[in-house]
Order: structure tokens, then sequence, then C-alpha cells
């Protein structure tokens, strides 16, 4: 197979989500099937997802704040459906010795969904994706539903419109 060019980026076609989607569903972890669908309908970092407290969530509003991101400036974000039932229903169950949304098993950091993750690409055959390819296929799918390269600038938390384009494709 012939490797892509660099700047090539990734994002799933329908028929990727497709197959993606009961995969996860069933995964073993708790916390990959509502991590990736608000990854893909936010396009949240993974950072920002993994590392998000409680206290920075609305699930009455929908909103998430995002303060801990990678350009430095904090950011609010909508949750739409299906993301903001999980995170109702995660908000319900949460652990009462951590804030983390998505802890690992003693409280103390985020849980690592690397090996769930790896394991659920597989079963679905989706070859040559990271799970930072998740923003690209939010920014993509934005665009192809119409957003505005300065609304989807906004909503992704991107510096520039050239970050935008470099994510967004068509």
């Amino acid at each position: 197979a012939l490797k892509e060019p660099k700047g090539v980026e990734r994002f799933l076609s329908q028929e990727e989500i497709a197959r993606l989607i009961p995969v996860i569903k069933e995964s073993q972890s708790p916390f990959l099937y509502l991590a990736v669908t608000l990854a893909v309908s936010t396009g949240a970092r993974r950072s920002e997802i993994m590392g998000l407290p409680w206290k920075q969530v609305n699930v009455k509003t929908g909103q998430i704040r995002l303060t801990e991101t990678k350009n430095g400036e904090s950011r609010t974000i909508m949750v739409g459906e299906p993301a903001l039932s999980l995170l109702k229903q995660r908000s319900k169950i949460k652990h009462l010795h951590t804030a983390l949304v998505f802890p690992n098993e003693e409280g103390t950091a985020p849980v690592d969904l690397t090996k769930a993750w790896k394991t659920a690409l597989e079963a679905a055959q989706i070859k040559d994706f990271r799970w930072h390819d998740l923003r690209h296929t939010f920014a993509t799918w934005r665009r192809q539903a119409g957003t505005p390269t300065h609304k989807l600038q906004r909503l992704g938390g991107w510096k520039t419109r050239e970050m935008v384009e470099r994510y967004a494709h068509v």
C-alpha cells in the first residue's frame, strides 16, 4: 500500500461510522461510546474530552466549557444528540471519588482508551485512522452540512481560517 502524502488527512465516511458505532457501543470500555460520540459531534480534542471535569459540563443546557485547550483560549461548545443523552446518562452514575467525566479506576487521572479504541477500529475494519482524525471528521461533516468557515473556526477552536481548511474536507 502506498503511503498518503503528508497533509492528506483522514475522516470517517458514512459507511465507516455505520460500522464503528455498533462496535464502540459493545466495547468493554464503558467510556468509549460517549467519548467518540463527543469527539465527532463537538470537534473537541482528545485531551479536552479526556481531561473534562463535571464542573465544566452543563447537561441541562447542553454546554461544555473547555478551559484547558491546546491554544490556551477557553471556549464553550454545544453538545447535541445523541452525545447529550449519553452525557446525561453518565452524569447519573458518576464516581464520587473523582471530578472527571472519564476517570481511570482510581479516579486519579483520565482513563486510557487507547486499547479499546484500537480494538474497535480493528473490529470495524477501519484502517489508517487515529483518534485525532475524529476532529477532521467533525469539521468535514459540518462543512458538508454548510457550516461557514468563520462559524466552524469558532466551534473547533482554531486560531486561523487556514487551520479550519486543513481540517474541513469537502
